[in-house]
C-alpha cells in the first residue's frame, strides 16, 4: 500500500515540474499482487495500474513476436 500511495503522490506533485501533463497513466511494477492492493484499486482512478514482473515480460515477448 505505501508504494501506491507514493506512486500517487508522484502523479499530485508531477503539474508543479511541468504544467503541460493533461492526463496520466501511473503504472506501480511489483513482484506480486495482494488482495488489499486489488481492493483499493477497485476505488481508486483506473488512471493508476499494477503490473507484475511476468505482465512486462509477457507484453514485451508480445511485442518482439510481433516485430519479428
Amino acid at each position: 500500500m505505501a508504494d501506491l500511495n507514493q506512486l500517487e503522490q508522484y502523479v499530485v506533485i508531477a503539474p508543479e515540474y511541468d504544467d503541460s501533463i493533461k492526463s496520466f497513466e501511473a503504472i506501480l511494477v511489483r513482484r506480486k499482487k495482494s488482495k488489499d492492493l486489488d481492493q483499493v484499486l477497485r476505488v481508486r482512478s483506473n488512471s493508476f495500474k499494477v503490473r507484475i514482473y511476468t505482465d512486462l515480460l509477457a507484453q514485451a515477448e508480445r511485442r518482439y513476436v510481433a516485430h519479428i
